[in-house]
């Protein structure tokens, strides 16, 4: 039995350049630019299938924390600033269910 390695590397490299960050949740990876200085900066997000190496979200430009919430679902949390009819200091959080591609907005 052979078992064929799916090398996505090449895809994260070509949407992210060299440096990012990568957290793996049930054979799915959520990548983003790194930028360590600010946490809440723009950067690219994108969440590739293991198993095949696809991209299933993104690549996706947002000024927001991204996090895993669940398996198949992303935590978003945008900063204020890009919201314009939001007038607060809170963040903006959502999940976005990566199957369904629909936002579910969380309530603080």
């Amino acid at each position: 039995m052979t078992s064929e390695i799916i090398d996505y590397s090449q895809t994260i490299i070509d949407n992210l350049g060299n440096s990012y960050e990568k957290v793996e949740r049930e054979g799915l990876l959520l990548c983003y630019t790194a930028d360590k200085k600010n946490s809440t900066s723009w950067r690219t997000v994108l969440v590739l299938d293991t198993s095949n190496g696809k991209l299933v979200y993104g690549p996706e430009k947002l000024n927001a924390r991204v996090s895993w919430h669940s398996n198949r679902k992303l935590l978003i949390q945008e900063s204020p600033e890009v919201i314009s009819d939001k007038q607060s200091s809170e963040s903006y959080n959502y999940v976005f269910d990566i199957d369904t591609k629909q936002k579910e907005n969380i309530t603080p």
